[in-house]
C-alpha cells in the first residue's frame, strides 16, 4: 500500500491529539462523579492527561460521546446545528439532503423530545468520527500514489531519453522510435492514472474511497505498462493502414528520423507533422485506456465481416455443383442451369452467336 505504513492500529495525528486536548478541556469543566465514569473511560483520560502517543480516533469519540450524553438540554439544543452543518461539510450534499428526509427532531421545537435529539446527535457524532479515523488514511494513500508514480515516471523518463539518444547516435532510428512511442505511451499510462486517484471523491464514505484508492495502487505499475504497450499496437496499426484520415500519422516506414522534429522555429517539415502526430496518438493510447483495445475490438469485427462475407460467396458459387463447386456433368442433354445462368451474366453480349445482334430500343415507325 502506498503511503501508509503497517501498523494494527491506527493512532492519531498531532491535530487529532490536539483536539482531544480540546474535549478534555470541556470535560474537566465539570467533571463528574468518579462512580459515574466507566472504566474504560478513566483509562482515556488517564492518557489523554499524560499526552500519550497511543491515543486513537476511537478513544476520542468515546470521550466525547461520553460528554454529549451529559450535556444538559440548552446546550444540546445549541450543539445540534454545529453537528448538522459539520455533517453536511464531510458527507456532501446529496448524503445530508437524504438525513433531512429522515425528519431528524427539531431543536427549535419547544416540545422535541430530548431523547430522541440526543440519539440523533449521537448518530451524527458517530459519523463524524467515522470519518475523522479514515480520510486521513486515504489522504496518506493518495499522496503515496502520486509521489510513487511520480517517482517511476521520472525514472522511465531518464532511462529512455538516455536509450533514445544512444540508439539515434548509432543510426537505429527504429529502436529510437520505438522508445519514444513507449515513453510518451507510459506518460498516457501515468496521466490517467493519476486522474483516477484525484477523481476519487473527498465526500461520502471514507471507506469506500480507500478501497477506491487500493484497486488504484494495483494499477501504479500496470497502467504504464499497458500504456507503452497499447503504444507500440497503435503503431502497427497505423503502419498497416488499418485506419487513416488526416488526423491520423501517415507511417510510411520503420525509420522515422528521430531528428525531424527540429529544435528551430522554422516552419515543420511533413515528417515533423507525422512524427509529431505519432507521440501524439501514442500518448493517447495510454491515456485512454479502452481506445486501443476498442480499436482491435472494431478491427476483429471487421475481419469476421470479411471471413463471414467470403464463405457465403464460396457457398453461393458451390451450390448444385457435383464436385467442389464445379459445374455438375450434364444428362441427356440437359444444360446446367445454375452455372449456365452465371456464366452467360459474366460474358454478356459479346458471347452471341454470329449474325445475330442484340435487339436495340429506338423509335418506333411512324416517329419524326
Amino acid at each position: 500500500m502506498f503511503g501508509l505504513k503497517r501498523r494494527h492500529i491506527e493512532t492519531m495525528p498531532i491535530f487529532g491529539r490536539n483536539y482531544m486536548r480540546h474535549v478534555l478541556a470541556e470535560y474537566q469543566m465539570a467533571p463528574p462523579a468518579d462512580n459515574e465514569v466507566p472504566a474504560a473511560l478513566k483509562a482515556v483520560i488517564e492518557r489523554a492527561e499524560r499526552d500519550s502517543d497511543d491515543l486513537t480516533w476511537a478513544d476520542l469519540f468515546l470521550l466525547e460521546k461520553y460528554l454529549l450524553s451529559r450535556q444538559t438540554d440548552g446546550i444540546l439544543k445549541r450543539r445540534a446545528w454545529f453537528l448538522r452543518d459539520k455533517y453536511r461539510e464531510i458527507a456532501g450534499q446529496h448524503a445530508y439532503d437524504a438525513y433531512l428526509q429522515s425528519r431528524p427532531p427539531d431543536e427549535t421545537d419547544a416540545k422535541v423530545d430530548e431523547g430522541d435529539l440526543r440519539a440523533d446527535l449521537d448518530r451524527l457524532l458517530a459519523a463524524l468520527h467515522w470519518s475523522y479515523s479514515l480520510t486521513p488514511i486515504r489522504e496518506r494513500i493518495r499522496t503515496g500514489i502520486a509521489r510513487s508514480t511520480s517517482f517511476l515516471l521520472g525514472l522511465w523518463l531518464l532511462f529512455v531519453v538516455g536509450a533514445v539518444w544512444l540508439f539515434f547516435l548509432q543510426n537505429q532510428t527504429l529502436i529510437a522510435t520505438l522508445l519514444l512511442i513507449m515513453l510518451f505511451g507510459a506518460a498516457g499510462g501515468f496521466v490517467s492514472l493519476q486522474r483516477r486517484v484525484a477523481s476519487v471523491p473527498a465526500e461520502g464514505d471514507p471507506l469506500v474511497g480507500i478501497l477506491q484508492l487500493e484497486n488504484a495502487s494495483a494499477s501504479a505499475y500496470l497502467a504504464p505498462l499497458s500504456g507503452a504497450i497499447f503504444a507500440v499496437l497503435l503503431y502497427l496499426i497505423f503502419l498497416g493502414k488499418l485506419v487513416g484520415g488526416p488526423i491520423f500519422p501517415e507511417v510510411t516506414a520503420f525509420n522515422f528520423y528521430l531528428g525531424s522534429l527540429g529544435w528551430t522555429s522554422k516552419p515543420p517539415t511533413d515528417i515533423a507533422v507525422q512524427y509529431a502526430k505519432l507521440l501524439v496518438w501514442s500518448f493517447i493510447a495510454g491515456f485512454a485506456e479502452r481506445f486501443v483495445p476498442d480499436a482491435l475490438d472494431r478491427l476483429v469485427a471487421r475481419g469476421q465481416q470479411s471471413m463471414s462475407g467470403a464463405t457465403a460467396t464460396s457457398v453461393v458459387i458451390g451450390r448444385g455443383t457435383g464436385d467442389g463447386g464445379l459445374p455438375a456433368p450434364k444428362k441427356d442433354g440437359a444444360q446446367p442451369q445454375a452455372a449456365d445462368s452465371e456464366k452467360a451474366k459474366a460474358e454478356g453480349p459479346q458471347h452471341q452467336e454470329p449474325g445475330k445482334e442484340q435487339a436495340k430500343p429506338g423509335p418506333e415507325k411512324g416517329e419524326g
